[in-house]
């Protein structure tokens, strides 16, 4: 989620009476176009006069529009719709997996012994459990691949504020917003995009989408460290 700017850092454009902003999507190689977004008040009154908290407001509500356009994502609710209602009878039926099984009576210890816990099936000691994918931590991940510092940085400072920019840049405040390996997966692409752009890199979208899709597979499938490892690759390909 981004916003074109007029200019560095103010993302406002127009005139006093018609002020507009130009949010749009990107997925930091390839983006949507930007939508037109008249700055107004709680009563959808165009704004006359601009101040921080203004700006603020609007931009989340752009940000909610654009997102709910290119996505479909809230649709209904963004356009003041309630939340759809059905009828009990309407409803599809519960999955075999699905259906609610009243929860066995707890076993009372024999006296003087403990509590067991309960032994896991063989051959399944250390095996990680099926909903790890909702226990990934996004900041220790961010974390681990900007102190590698793989783009060469001057300093790990440096690299950790190449982080924190691809987090602003998604719309993200901070490593703990990062809930799985696909929203991992576009912060490191973000960070190498914006890098590539900084160094002046000239290389054609095409070869450019190819290589970030590699790379976000590597840290959508791999550890952190070998998303670095993936990200030290790309660097050194460009030299």
């Amino acid at each position: 989620m981004a916003f074109e700017e007029a200019t560095a850092g103010w993302p406002v454009f127009g005139q006093e009476g018609c002020w507009l902003l130009r949010p749009y999507l990107t997925d930091g190689s390839r983006r949507t176009p930007a939508l037109v977004f008249p700055l107004m008040d709680n009563k959808h009154n165009a704004l006359t006069k601009l101040d921080a908290r203004a700006v603020s407001d609007n931009i989340q509500r752009a940000s909610v529009k654009c997102i709910a356009t290119f996505t479909g994502l809230g649709l209904k609710l963004y356009a003041g719709e309630d939340i759809p209602k059905s009828d009990e009878k309407e409803q599809s039926p519960r999955l075999p997996l699905q259906q609610t099984t009243p929860k066995p009576a707890a076993r009372t210890a024999p006296k003087g012994e403990g509590a067991k816990a309960p032994a896991e099936p063989a051959g399944t000691e250390g095996i990680a459990p099926a909903d790890g994918a909702a226990q990934f931590d996004g900041k220790a991940a961010l974390l681990a691949v900007c102190e590698a510092n793989p783009l060469q940085y001057a300093d790990k400072l440096t690299s950790m504020k190449a982080g924190k920019a691809a987090l602003d840049h998604l719309g993200l405040s901070k490593g703990e917003d990062i809930k799985d390996k696909a929203m991992f997966a576009n912060v490191v692409t973000t960070m190498v995009t914006q890098w590539t752009k900084e160094e002046g890199i000239k290389i054609t979208k095409v070869a450019m989408a190819k290589e970030i899709d590699t790379l976000r597979a590597i840290c959508e499938e791999g550890t952190p460290q070998q998303a670095a490892q993936g990200i030290v690759a790309y660097v050194e390909g460009k030299k």
